[in-house]
């Protein structure tokens, strides 16, 4: 919360005035909004960890319609997107490194073909200069990424940059390649 008040400038005047503004701006944590199923601890034979708790009908439908549109989220121009890309610890249950992982390389890129890049803020405050990419290079950058449930969400995953890349490269007419945040 309080990193998110300080990225959004929600850090000044009277407690209740900040109350008020808190209530105009929604906070979404992806992975920790959505619905998840509960998994085992190990993995089996296909190298996946086996589901011990499916989502019920209504949170697999609310989860998979967040799916479709996480792009709308990390893309839009009205909304800042706060990487959480600090070092992940060696002891976590998944300890690769955000710029490793599928998904997150996609919030990454997809929130960096913004308008306004500064809206695309690193957590640890990392300084990167990054050009877009088109769809076919970004196919080939998963190739080498992680996904944690396996390669079922690549092409997914694939499917959502090209959505975001099509509309940007047609409203786009100057990119602004500045040092900015990782």
């Amino acid at each position: 919360g309080r990193s998110s008040a300080a990225v959004h400038g929600i850090g000044k005047g009277s407690r209740a005035a900040r109350a008020r503004l808190w209530l105009e701006v929604p906070i979404f944590f992806d992975f920790c909004s959505l619905p998840r199923n509960f998994m085992a601890e190990d993995v089996g034979a296909d190298g996946k960890p086996g589901i011990l708790v499916l989502r019920k009908p209504e949170q697999e439908e609310a989860f998979r319609k967040a799916l479709r549109n996480m792009h709308v989220l990390y893309g839009h121009d009205f909304t800042t997107v706060l990487r959480v890309d600090m070092q992940i610890p060696t002891s976590a249950k998944n300890s690769r490194a955000y710029d490793e992982r599928g998904w997150c390389v996609f919030e990454l890129r997809v929130s960096r073909m913004k308008s306004d890049v500064p809206k695309s803020v690193s957590h640890t405050g990392a300084e990167i200069r990054l050009a877009p990419i088109g769809p076919g290079d970004f196919d080939e950058q998963l190739e080498l990424l992680h996904f944690t449930n396996g390669n079922t969400d690549k092409d997914y995953v694939a499917g959502l940059y090209r959505k975001v890349f099509a509309v940007r490269a047609k409203c786009t007419s100057e990119l602004k390649l500045s040092l900015t945040s990782k």
